[in-house]
């Protein structure tokens, strides 16, 4: 906190603006289930990821994270990883306090640059469901197949 010197040399406190980005793989998980780290996407490394994997025949792969109403943006690229089949696609949807505030669907090799308003939120979802090109049904994933949340970051 800065001060400034006001009229009468009274000493007021000012609230300094910075805003720090902070990447989400360093941050803990408070519900789901995500591998944080480095993933190679539409034939980009992002290094601080957020992975969502699919190893079973679960719907929805997702994760979530408290952000304590302290944050405006959630920044990231995503993308189905180089190892996803052809003919599968992936819908990313993110959800702040319930409300549905990105949703895409990719195929492997397409991207998408996201930036989405998450001002005043407490609770931040990722949510990733796999499905057949052309279908809205769900498939049974492969060990490569994964929804990657590249350089996901909140500032």
């Amino acid at each position: 906190m800065a001060t400034s010197e006001a009229p009468g040399n009274t000493i007021k406190p000012s609230i300094e603006s910075k805003s720090t980005a902070v990447y989400l793989s360093d941050l803990q998980s408070v519900e789901g289930e995500a591998k944080a780290g480095e993933s190679k996407a539409n034939a980009k490394t992002y290094k601080n990821s957020i992975i969502l994997g699919y190893n079973d025949c679960s719907e929805d792969f997702q994760v979530g994270y408290n952000l304590d109403r302290k944050y405006r943006h959630l920044q990231a690229t995503i993308s189905p990883a180089d190892t996803t089949r052809s003919g599968i696609g992936i819908r990313f949807m993110a959800f702040l306090d319930g409300k549905n505030i990105a949703d895409h669907d990719l195929v492997v090799g397409q991207a998408k640059r996201l930036d989405v308003d998450v001002e005043g939120g407490l609770r931040l979802v990722l949510l990733s469901r796999i499905h057949k090109v052309g279908s809205d049904y769900q498939t049974c994933p492969s060990d490569g197949d994964r929804a990657v949340w590249g350089d996901a970051q909140i500032s």
